[in-house]
């Protein structure tokens, strides 16, 4: 009886396909571990955890109309917590500085988005503090980023004052995560100052030492000659 056209053994997988496979594999378990791995994880951590809860609680605290707009006291004295309508977003930049031009605002957070790439991409995968800002400062700009993509504005509710004397502009929880990402990025800068101005008089000191060693070696060699 003759065999039928499916009969017989499946064909074997040629070992060039097997071994651009496993390569792939590989470099993907590579990618995944050099972009998510080890300190580098804070990063989308801080980002995913600042983006979402803008998002929830400018979703909370929005109101339909201006009737509905009220205040809500956290702190007394201190700290509020605003309901307000779309209508009173904030169009400019922080402090209401800048231009009423909402294009304008969108391409400059994602030039600043990709500055914070770069910055992710050059940072060394050791250290924990960059990270943890740069993370916190994406978060937020992908925060209000949403809002002028939706609505052209932002929604700002948190109201900070000195005794209902003093208002501080209000702001959100994306504005927080960008002031606390800029400052912990000054902060690693200033230290990392410190660090190298103390590491350079000990590597002053080792290499008179060194110079030092070698001086007698040098001394004793010319002697035997």
């Amino acid at each position: 009886m003759n065999a039928g056209p499916h009969s017989g053994p499946p064909p074997a997988r040629p070992v060039a396909s097997s071994v651009i496979m496993r390569i792939l594999q590989v470099q993907h378990a590579r990618f995944i571990s050099r972009v998510f791995g080890g300190r580098r994880g804070l990063f989308w951590a801080a980002a995913a955890l600042v983006a979402v809860s803008d998002q929830l609680t400018k979703h909370l605290f929005m109101v339909p109309d201006e009737a509905s707009a009220r205040a809500m006291v956290l702190v007394p004295g201190f700290l509020n917590l605003l309901k307000l309508p779309l209508s009173r977003g904030n169009l400019r930049a922080a402090f209401s500085w800048g231009p009423d031009w909402p294009v304008f605002y969108i391409v400059l957070t994602l030039l600043g988005l990709c500055l914070i790439g770069w910055l992710f991409v050059t940072t060394p995968p050791t250290r924990l503090r960059p990270y943890l800002a740069l993370g916190l400062v994406c978060g937020g700009a992908l925060g209000n980023l949403i809002d002028r993509i939706r609505f052209g504005v932002v929604r700002d509710f948190i109201d900070a004052h000195w005794m209902d004397w003093k208002h501080w502009p209000t702001f959100n929880i994306a504005d927080a995560g960008i002031c606390i990402g800029v400052g912990l990025l000054l902060l690693e800068a200033i230290l990392q100052k410190e660090g190298n101005e103390a590491a350079a008089p000990e590597d002053s000191r080792a290499k008179g030492r060194q110079k030092g060693d070698a001086e007698p070696s040098a001394a004793k060699c010319s002697r035997t000659r």
